[in-house]
């Protein structure tokens, strides 16, 4: 298929990390049967058995975009490699199996490192119930790059998609968000100029970028309860990830900030430094909680059974994304999620 004239030999500082996406999607269009599901989700599935549909998603994680060795640990960056994965799984209401791992390595690196780098992801892999490492690929590099082509699979009518939201749904969230922005924040300052009493949440919230744990748990039962009308992790920011499934379902969402989830950790070190918390948690990423609509009828079932937070609602599209302040005003909703090729 040709691409639209209104992309064709554009910039990607002018297309953007989305409007590219939007491009390939159009370019790569199919009609093959097995393709149940195609680029535009968190993984794409594939119909190659009767009773389930494989999934498959993949990421990649650079040295000096995504990470520093000099923050990371080699066995964090084999478990945020997998991690990042097996979040995109669990959001389709899957289950992740199998990995296929490709390495850009520099050969100062040691065995050692390789080991532990592998430690990490086979960590992550038995927590997320039993990931097996099935191959890959090895190539020099300057720098460390590492990446994951994840598959699990998903029965059909468990399948759980961005674009099924519907007007009057509810949008909920679990966990907190921002943790893991400010977390990064933290790795450029120096603790030692934090009170002792706010040391063990600036460890806390390090933590969090360094070695996020993605909600399986939590992601599983509400595909079982068939709770969630749509569905995406929270690794672009609750902002952005909210204009994802607005795109996708053809709505609009509004957001109200007090009910949006921080931690009393973030809470207390945005006030300490002077930072505002809300960036924190609309805009800073890799958080790797789920945010799901549903339908209004089982709000009980979201805020007691699932302990997440109701944060707002759909709307028809004609309404945009909006913020809902304090006040009561609805404004324009900011940051709309990270792009990798926008200045």
């Amino acid at each position: 298929m040709n691409s639209k004239p209104e992309t064709r030999n554009q910039k990607l500082e002018d297309l953007g990390e989305f409007g590219l996406i939007e491009h390939l999607k159009a370019k790569l269009k199919s009609n093959d049967p097995t393709v149940a599901v195609s680029i535009g989700d968190d993984a794409a599935a594939l119909k190659l058995t009767e009773d389930k549909l494989t999934l498959i998603t993949t990421d990649m994680l650079i040295e000096g975009v995504h990470f520093s060795r000099a923050n990371f640990t080699p066995f964090q960056i084999g478990w945020k490699a997998m991690a990042v994965n097996v979040s995109d799984i669990a959001a389709m209401g899957g289950k992740p199996q199998w990995a296929v791992i490709s390495l850009g390595l520099s050969s100062s690196l040691s065995s050692d490192y390789i080991d532990h780098l592998y430690d990490g992801m086979k960590a992550l892999g038995e927590k997320a119930g039993g990931i097996v490492l099935v191959g890959g690929d090895t190539t020099s590099c300057r720098d460390l790059i590492i990446s994951i082509a994840l598959l699990g699979s998903v029965e059909p009518e468990l399948l759980t998609l961005r674009s099924g939201a519907r007007a009057g749904d509810y949008l909920a969230i679990t966990g907190t968000v921002g943790d893991s922005a400010l977390g990064l924040e933290l790795l450029g300052r120096s603790s030692s100029r934090l009170p002792l009493s706010l040391r063990n949440s600036c460890e806390e919230l390090i933590k969090k970028h360094l070695q996020p744990l993605p909600r399986l748990e939590e992601a599983g039962r509400i595909v079982k309860s068939k709770l969630a009308t749509a569905m995406i992790d929270v690794s672009d920011g609750l902002a952005g990830e909210a204009k994802r499934i607005a795109e996708a379902s053809g709505v609009g969402i509004r957001i109200s900030q007090d009910k949006v989830p921080v931690s009393y950790s973030l809470l207390q070190i945005c006030e300490h430094l002077g930072l505002d918390p809300l960036k924190f948690a609309l805009e800073g990423g890799e958080d790797y909680e789920f945010l799901f609509t549903f339908p209004p009828d089982r709000q009980e079932e979201v805020e007691v059974g699932l302990e997440s937070s109701v944060i707002g609602q759909v709307v028809p599209e004609s309404e945009g994304i909006k913020l809902i302040d304090r006040s009561g005003k609805v404004k324009d909703m900011p940051g709309q999620g990270y792009d990798h090729f926008k200045k």
